[in-house]
């Protein structure tokens, strides 16, 4: 006896399935390759986000400017000679009296 191949019959809710069957496959296969381009991303050189560090170092370069202005003024204050001062002490002067002992 020879075996009888069915066919399967062309039925609606069968092809309904079928293809949201499909559909629920395509949207499975675009989230891998979201998944797959974010871990990409997320494994990749990314750049960095340097703005912060930009404005901290900007800041610290005129600090050290404005320090080494600060300093330059404060040196050639202190640079000058000092002025001379004269003190009249009682008795160490050669035309006061002597004292006797």
């Amino acid at each position: 006896m020879a075996k009888k191949s069915k066919k399967p019959v062309d039925d609606p809710k069968s092809k309904k399935a079928k293809a949201k069957a499909k559909q629920r496959e395509e949207e499975e296969d675009e989230e891998e390759e979201e998944d797959d381009d974010s871990e990409e991303e997320s494994s990749g050189k990314q750049k960095p986000k340097s703005g912060v560090y930009v404005g901290l170092g900007a800041i610290t370069l005129v600090g050290l400017i404005t320090a080494a202005v600060f300093f330059y003024l404060d040196t050639e204050a202190h640079s000058k000679p000092a002025p001379v001062v004269t003190v009249d002490v009682i008795g160490l002067n050669a035309s006061a009296p002597k004292v006797a002992q």
